[in-house]
């Protein structure tokens, strides 16, 4: 099906539209076979966050699927339907605190995860990209939301990264780049990506977990 479309942008409309149909009757007594019996229930398949690769021979596209594990997909009880908006709301709650937590934990440099994801310029590493991009675009519908909070927040704050008065406000503004067109935010998120993997302190990093722990 996908095969007879065009385009990549055409065939990755088509498998996301698909999807959403797929979703229309999850959950249900279905399961992937990934063993010999079935333990879970497929509960939903993310359909905007599938994508068409470029190795079409071997891997064509890919998708995630949410299961449910249980003792047997034949008797066990199917769950409940969880509305969309139920759940965008509950994993922002549940992102929040992650997110959080994430900022103080993380340190992993990008080279690093390029590697995990198979490398310079692979499929997963062009997906990787995708969703920069994409979640780019969707932070910039909220801008008119989001900066109030932070105003609101820096109102007699003391934390460092307030100091600057009013111009903090506006540098966050700048960051939404809402003076470009999305062609235009692809290119910067490719730069960005370069700039990360090739910058200073990239490699300052690697060549201190070399000589701390002779990591490479």
């Amino acid at each position: 099906m996908l095969q007879q479309l065009p385009t990549k942008e055409a065939k990755t409309q088509r498998l996301i539209s698909e999807l959403a149909k797929l979703n229309l009757n999850l959950p249900a007594r279905v399961s992937l076979p990934l063993r010999p019996e079935a333990t879970h229930h497929v509960v939903r398949i993310p359909h905007t966050s599938a994508a068409v690769l470029n190795s079409k021979d071997k891997v064509p596209y890919i998708i995630y699927v949410e299961v449910v594990e249980c003792d047997h997909v034949q008797t066990t009880s199917v769950p409940n339907k969880i509305l969309e908006n139920t759940l965008r709301q509950t994993r922002s709650e549940e992102n929040v605190s992650q997110m959080a937590t994430a900022a103080e934990t993380i340190t992993v440099p990008i080279r690093e995860l390029v590697e995990v994801m198979g490398g310079y310029g692979s499929d997963m590493f062009e997906y990787f990209k995708i969703l920069l991009l994409q979640g780019l675009i969707a932070a910039r519908k909220h801008m008119d939301s989001l900066v109030p909070i932070v105003e609101i927040m820096q109102t007699g704050s003391q934390l460092p990264c307030f100091n600057k008065g009013p111009s903090t406000i506006k540098s966050l503004r700048d960051r939404f780049h809402m003076n470009l067109t999305e062609e235009q935010l692809q290119l910067l998120v490719e730069n960005m990506v370069e700039g990360s993997i090739h910058s200073l302190t990239t490699k300052l990093y690697d060549n201190f977990q070399y000589l701390t722990n002779g990591i490479l």
